[in-house]
């Protein structure tokens, strides 16, 4: 069976709530990842981040950080740098929007901007994610980010 016939899908394709939609195509995307084809599983989180839209919760950013943590991952800075600058604003507009998450969105958002080279960047990112993971008491985001400082020497 193509992955493509994963029954799964037939549910993700049909009219409903988007959370468990949503979580039908990042299951088949991630296992599609670990099996390191890494174009069907941008091209299911793609299909999930369209089911996402107009939901009114934070399954939108979440789902978009995914995604692009996956492009990042691939090396397509381009693509992930417009993917993670909508999950942002939509991270930073939403109310519900916990502190984890958002630290964790800026944290992606670092790794990318150090990955494109944009050195300012990354270091307001992982500033702002070191901040959150302290706020929360998150020793190992604390201390990923003092690392990452470090590295970009303003440590």
């Amino acid at each position: 069976m193509s992955w493509t016939d994963d029954p799964r899908l037939a549910r993700a394709r049909q009219p409903g709530p988007p959370g468990p939609r949503v979580a039908a195509y990042r299951a088949v995307a991630s296992e599609r990842l670990a099996l390191g084809d890494t174009a069907s599983a941008v091209e299911l989180y793609n299909r999930a981040v369209e089911v996402a839209r107009g939901d009114e919760s934070t399954l939108l950013p979440h789902t978009l950080r995914h995604l692009g943590d996956i492009l990042r991952e691939s090396g397509r800075l381009d693509a992930a740098d417009r993917v993670y600058a909508e999950a942002m604003e939509l991270y930073r507009a939403h109310a519900g929007t916990s502190m984890g998450d958002l630290a964790n969105a800026l944290r992606s958002l670092a790794l990318m901007h150090e990955a494109a080279g944009r050195i300012g960047d990354a270091i307001s990112a992982w500033s702002e994610a070191r901040a959150l993971y302290g706020q929360l008491g998150i020793a190992p985001g604390v201390e990923e980010s003092d690392v990452a400082l470090g590295r970009l020497g303003t440590l």
